[in-house]
């Protein structure tokens, strides 16, 4: 009798028990169906047989009932990893995975929760490989609108872990930030889809033209160099990548040129295929190259190689290539072996491209690569390295414990257990490669016998382009005359000796000259004293450009004094400055077309320097910090004084007259001022936003201003102007304590 009124209940154990089996039956098929069938077992796109399906499948099953009871009973699941909120409609979802992978492709409306507020986006899936949508967790490319930015960038990915211990890509960001390597803003998070718990996720800003700027780097083309590779080897494209620039794409445009334009990349290839040592060297910069390196050697990795993973940024400011790390996967469990306590020793030498095989052929990049190696070696950059993955060890474990689905590299299941063990692990495994370093260090080279320094007096007529890698000095009443379209490329330390009475002249022997350039780090501690120049314009070729009559670039402790520049033509500035630290003092700048003095990612300190009749700006900052004062500005054709583009501009007793705009402010921009004149302009201080990339406007304070009988000051609603405050800042003074609140104050409104 008892045995038969429990059959009667036997329903409450089969019927769940049959769900269980029927959803568990039908994901199986789907996921073979999906990667088996469809992708014919190609394993680089993720190939997948019957019983692993079935068995990632049942453990999938068993760890969704095991986070849902953690969950259920936890308390402080917000204390670890940051919490992100995307929501989709079903609907839209569904579209995504109607024919994956090239259904997810298209961009779908959706949204961010973020702040306190709904931020309106389009998301799609991402990723080549089946472990960005085949498995349990999908991998999103998330575009946000222009004027509502996330973390500061607009086109970001959330995505799918891919080893065993999840946070394998972060942590390399963030090495190769610290070992001073281009590479993306990320973060590990949790994401939530729709109110449903997704996992641990790796959110990383996708690499555009924000990326170079918020680096400090000036715009300029990014190559891709795996955009052929994942999707496309099922139609047979299976070529090195430095084999054609046509298996590149450009995901970052120099607008001075068509975006069609790859000359850089031309050349580099080129110089790569004929082993043209000197070409490739002149063409990467050696010290950055070096650089991804030591990664390579520290991560262990070989995932950079000859199909894909490679971003090559050709800076236009220094006429070279530098890399950004993309996808590296530092310390993948199939580079290092699980028997690593007892017979692994990391990899000599990592050499997975020709690129890399190529500059191992030359001394001189052999030599900054010790250079490199020798000072993370010698620096506190190894503890900071450890330090830093125990601190995401801890930070990581209680939403290890929570994940969902954690899948290795070779879409193998993790147990929680598992991935905190391999977390634990990956100190000592580093602590070992660090170790390892040493082996890597050759004898120091001797250093090359100083070139003989040139000497300039008299008249000195220059009829083509000439390039001086000798130091070069030129005396006090000398006369250089360049001909027509003519260029003087200086690459050591110039020092131009000139007087009021006896200045040193450059001006043009007929029409305009070219440029005179000073360039490298060779150049530094130049000086050009009582130099006045004039007719010239600048220089343009398919793989440089200098904008001035007058371009200094990626040169430090550079003063000029005493210096009179007009009269050029054709180029946007008189003087150009781009990463470089420049001392001008004395100096008059007049009678440019356009802007007289251009300052891009540079520090400055600018003192009794007149800015006259220009057709544009004065002085025009971009990603510049500069200390000013007892400067002039008349009658310039638009601003006295530009501040763009996240400048710093600190400027005291200096007048403003009969310009258009005095002083504007833009684009995460700070001023502080004391003791101006802003006279007779047709607008006295204007503050804007104007690049969305900056994400805010411009932000001044200002006291002991004379306006004369017109006040007239502008802000738009992303900016702040304050004048007349009690206390009159300094630089320092406004960005910690003035500028920072009201960029707080904006913020809440």
């Amino acid at each position: 009798m008892k045995l038969s009124r429990l059959r009667g209940f036997s329903w409450l154990i089969v019927v769940p028990l049959l769900t269980a089996l029927s959803i568990w039956g039908y994901r199986t098929a789907e996921m073979y169906r999906e990667l088996g069938l469809r992708n014919l077992g190609d394993e680089r796109l993720g190939g997948m047989t019957l019983h692993n399906a079935g068995v990632l499948q049942l453990r999938y099953l068993k760890q969704s009932l095991q986070v849902a009871i953690l969950r259920a009973i936890s308390t402080n699941e917000d204390n670890g990893l940051p919490r992100v909120h995307l929501f989709v409609q079903e609907a839209d979802i569904a579209k995504l995975d109607a024919e994956r992978p090239l259904s997810g492709q298209q961009y779908v409306s959706a949204r961010l929760y973020n702040e306190n507020k709904f931020m309106r986006i389009n998301a799609r899936y991402r990723g080549d490989f089946a472990v960005h949508w085949g498995f349990f967790k999908r991998s999103w490319r998330i575009k946000t609108k222009r004027e509502d930015l996330f973390m500061g960038a607009r086109k970001l990915n959330l995505i799918t872990p891919k080893t065993a211990f999840n946070y394998s890509n972060h942590m390399g960001y963030e090495m190769a930030h610290l070992i001073g390597l281009l590479a993306p803003k990320s973060a590990m998070v949790n994401l939530n889809i729709n109110g449903t718990h997704q996992g641990i996720y790796l959110l990383v800003e996708q690499i555009t033209e924000s990326t170079l700027r918020n680096a400090g780097r000036l715009p300029g083309d990014i190559y891709s160099g795996d955009e052929h590779y994942g999707l496309d080897v099922w139609h047979g494209i299976d070529l090195p990548m430095f084999e054609s620039p046509g298996l590149w794409q450009k995901v970052a445009f120099n607008n001075h040129y068509p975006e069609t334009h790859i000359a850089p990349l031309k050349a580099l290839l080129t110089a790569l295929k004929s082993d043209d040592q000197q070409a490739l060297l002149n063409l990467i910069d050696a010290d950055a190259f070096a650089r991804l390196h030591l990664w390579e050697h520290l991560a262990q990795s070989r995932h950079i190689d000859e199909k894909h993973n490679w971003r090559l940024y050709y800076d236009p400011g220094r006429s070279r290539f530098f890399p950004i790390l993309w996808d590296g996967l530092p310390w993948a469990e199939h580079w290092i072996t699980k028997e690593w306590r007892e017979d692994w020793q990391p990899q000599k030498e990592i050499l997975v491209s020709s690129l890399m095989r190529a500059l191992h052929r030359n001394d001189r990049f052999l030599a900054v690569k010790n250079n490199v190696f020798r000072e993370f070696l010698d620096s506190d950059k190894p503890n900071q390295l450890l330090e830093s993955i125990r601190e995401l060890n801890a930070k990581m474990k209680q939403d290890t414990l929570m994940d969902t689905a954690i899948l290795s590299a070779k879409h193998q299941w993790v147990t929680p257990e598992q991935s905190l063990e391999r977390m634990t692990d990956n100190v000592d495994i580093v602590q070992r490669i660090i170790g390892n370093l040493e082996l890597q260090l050759t004898a120091p080279t001797a250093e090359a016998d100083p070139l003989p320094v040139v000497h300039w007096q008299g008249d000195i007529r220059i009829t083509q382009d000439t390039v001086i890698s000798n130091p070069l000095t030129i005396a006090a009443g000398s006369r250089v005359t360049l001909g027509d379209g003519v260029s003087l490329f200086i690459r050591n330390r110039l020092l131009i000796d000139g007087s009021e009475t006896k200045p040193v002249v450059f001006e043009a022997d007929k029409g305009r000259f070219g440029t005179v350039l000073l360039e490298g780090q060779l150049a530094n501690g130049s000086k050009l004293n009582g130099l006045t120049m004039s007719g010239g314009s600048g220089y343009k070729d398919d793989l440089r450009e200098y904008s001035a009559m007058l371009s200094i670039h990626d040169v430090s402790g550079v003063q000029l004094t005493n210096c009179t520049l007009s009269d050029n033509a054709n180029y946007d500035d008189q003087l150009h400055i781009v990463y470089s630290d420049v001392f001008i003092e004395g100096c008059h700048f007049s009678g440019a077309p356009m802007d007289a003095v251009d300052l891009d990612m540079s520090k400055a300190v600018i003192s009794d320097t007149k800015f006259e009749n220009n057709g544009n700006d004065g002085l025009d900052l971009m990603g510049t910090v500069i200390a000013a004062n007892n400067l002039r500005f008349f009658a310039n054709g638009d601003k006295g004084i530009s501040v763009g583009e996240r400048s710093q501009l600190d400027i005291e007793d200096s007048t403003f007259t009969a310009n258009e705009i005095a002083i504007q402010v833009k684009d995460d921009s700070l001023v502080s001022g004391r003791r101006l004149s802003l006279t007779s302009n047709t607008t006295a201080l204007h503050a804007y936003a104007k690049n969305w990339r900056y994400g805010a406007g411009g932000f001044g304070v200002f006291c002991d201003v004379d306006f004369g009988h017109d006040k007239t000051v502008t802000a738009d609603k992303s900016s702040r102007l304050r004048v007349d405050v009690e206390r009159c800042p300094t630089l320092t003074d406004a960005t910690a304590d003035t500028i920072t609140q009201l960029k707080k104050n904006l913020k809440q409104q």
